[in-house]
């Protein structure tokens, strides 16, 4: 937030002290006014900016913008304190006008990086922000005392989780937008365990959180999924249009499900190895098989296959 935006307005002068090099009260031509320490004309020290919609900055200016410590205040009650840098709030506490507060740093108003976000009614999330939402792995206290631990995307529980309630237990599994779905389906090791049956190899797979039992398949160029894994995904919004590769839409005007779509798979989960953006093929049928083909393979690197301990030994 420029001050010198302001010094063009007519009818803008100072009322009061020096307005060029020392303390002084300078009224703009819309009602504002700032009072302060100046140099060279502008704001450049301590003091308190007052704007015509009734919003307040007080704390220390350079160069006329707000530089260092200080608060602002909204006039619906919000506000800002802590570190500014060249006009923007860079960390400290945010305070919503309806009582929420955020804590750590913040990128065009925005919380990012690690920090924690106390809702008004008291529940507290700890852990990784991206663009203001919860992103990443964190905690979520709720306001019953039940507390989650693990990860989250867009704002909601989303991944692997461990749910403890307060009154004693645990839930822990998977959980997508929020709704927990299933046990846990994998144990974050380097090595990825197969089982052996009828002469191939079956994984545990995560596809956009939603656990699957996959084919490991040298033999097939891409992943391929049964339409009744990827319908799923498409109400859930997991999928979207946006992931149509080829093949025209994936469900048409009737309901019917096109089986010649390769679509994009925004993350698999593979052991401890995230794999982002796999193309994949749908399935003939509804009954056909899950084959996780070189598509997902080759995102995996170097690989080895110990067939006496069923495991799939990554590099």
């Amino acid at each position: 937030i420029v001050f010198l935006s302001h010094a063009f307005l007519c009818m803008s002068q100072c009322i009061s002290g020096d307005c060029e090099n020392g303390n002084g009260i300078y009224v703009f031509g819309d009602g504002g006014r700032y009072e302060g320490h100046f140099s060279n004309g502008e704001p450049d020290g301590n003091g308190k900016l007052i704007y015509k919609s009734g919003d307040l900055y007080h704390g220390s200016f350079v160069h006329g913008k707000y530089h260092g410590e200080g608060k602002y205040v909204y006039v619906n009650g919000g506000s800002c304190e802590g570190t500014f840098s060249e006009g923007n709030f860079v960390q400290g506490v945010m305070t919503d006008p309806d009582g929420g507060k955020g804590t750590g740093q913040f990128r065009d108003d925005l919380l990012f990086g690690i920090g924690e976000y106390q809702m008004s009614n008291g529940e507290l999330y700890k852990g990784d922000f991206e663009n203001g939402n919860f992103n990443g792995k964190g905690s979520y206290e709720f306001i019953n005392g039940d507390k989650y631990l693990g990860e989250f995307k867009n704002g909601k529980m989303h991944g692997n989780g461990v749910l403890n309630f307060q009154k004693g237990g645990t839930l822990k599994g998977t959980w997508i937008n929020g709704e927990y779905v299933s046990g846990p389906s994998e144990d974050n090791s380097k090595d990825i365990k197969f089982t052996e049956q009828s002469g191939v190899l079956i994984i545990k797979v995560l596809i956009n959180g939603v656990p699957v039992d996959m084919i490991f398949d040298t033999g097939a160029s891409m992943l391929n999924l049964t339409p009744d894994i990827l319908l799923p995904a498409f109400r859930n919004g997991t999928i979207t249009e946006d992931d149509i590769l080829g093949g025209g839409d994936f469900v048409d005007a009737t309901g019917a499900v096109n089986m010649n779509v390769i679509v994009n798979i925004r993350e698999i989960r593979v052991g401890d190895k995230t794999l982002q953006n796999v193309k994949a093929a749908v399935a003939n049928s509804m009954d056909g098989m899950n084959l996780f083909g070189l598509s997902g393979i080759r995102k995996l690197g170097n690989f080895e296959i110990d067939f006496k301990k069923n495991l799939i030994v990554t590099k």
